[in-house]
């Protein structure tokens, strides 16, 4: 996870944002169902905050 999922500032952010590089593959699979666990996650610590996924791609899924 490159970001915590909690409120942080939008200069933080961008900086982690701009650290994000290329590491030869995407697994799409593997990226979704890690995603699909931490939101799971947040709902259960906190059951009436609404909890949303966004998924971010090259679309080039290329293993896995």
């Amino acid at each position: 996870m490159a970001a915590p999922l909690a409120p942080v500032d939008a200069a933080s952010l961008h900086r982690t944002i701009a650290a994000l590089s290329e590491n030869g593959s995407t697994n799409l699979e593997a990226g979704l169902v890690e995603d699909i666990a931490i939101a799971r996650s947040a709902r259960a610590r906190s059951p009436d905050r609404t909890v949303r996924l966004m998924l971010f791609t090259d679309e080039q899924p290329n293993v896995g």
